[in-house]
């Protein structure tokens, strides 16, 4: 789930945010798995979903290529992730990653679903708060979030990063300081 908020393009989070978004398409790739990308501000902007293996540049260039504008609303992505892993094959074992500079508060029915997915499915939601304010946004997602990862700026030489770790049975990230050569 990826957060496309007017608040996004300030500090370079889109980019940073978008070249997540491609190493998890690379990862899912090289892992003979499909990826779906929901992106979202206010609303749900768009969705590209990627069968195992059939990416294209233009498939690619038309999920990551846009402007970021608007608010921010998490339930509608939330619960459009659920719906898709509860009916998908393909994405039957998938995790959820959200990257988000915002913060917005999950109404009780979304909070319901997504953590009932995680007790039935074993689905892991994966909350990555980008930006200055990251700890107050990931308060936000703390009622599905799985696990939580804080990169406060993204132009830091030494920033703590996100490593995502996927293989066929588990999803995991943690946190990594990268050291400038």
């Amino acid at each position: 789930l990826l957060d496309e908020s007017g608040s996004m393009r300030s500090g370079d989070k889109d980019i940073w945010s978008k070249a997540v978004c491609l190493a998890l398409l690379s990862t899912a790739t090289r892992q003979n798995r499909s990826w779906h990308l929901i992106s979202f501000n206010g609303a749900i902007i768009r969705e590209t979903a990627i069968p195992a293996r059939q990416a294209t540049m233009a498939i690619i260039q038309d999920a990551l290529d846009h402007r970021c504008r608007g608010g921010t609303d998490f339930d509608a992505p939330v619960l459009r992730a659920v719906e898709i892993i509860r009916t998908a094959k393909a994405m039957k074992k998938a995790d959820v990653v959200i990257i988000t500079d915002g913060e917005d508060s999950l109404v009780p029915a979304t909070v319901d679903a997504a953590t009932s997915l995680t007790r039935t499915e074993g689905v892991s939601w994966f909350a990555v708060g980008v930006g200055p304010d990251a700890d107050t946004e990931l308060a936000s997602l703390a009622p599905i979030a799985t696990s939580m990862v804080r990169v406060k700026d993204t132009d830091d030489p030494e920033p703590v990063v996100p490593v995502i770790n996927l293989d066929s049975s588990m999803a995991r990230i943690t946190g990594r300081t990268r050291r400038s050569a």
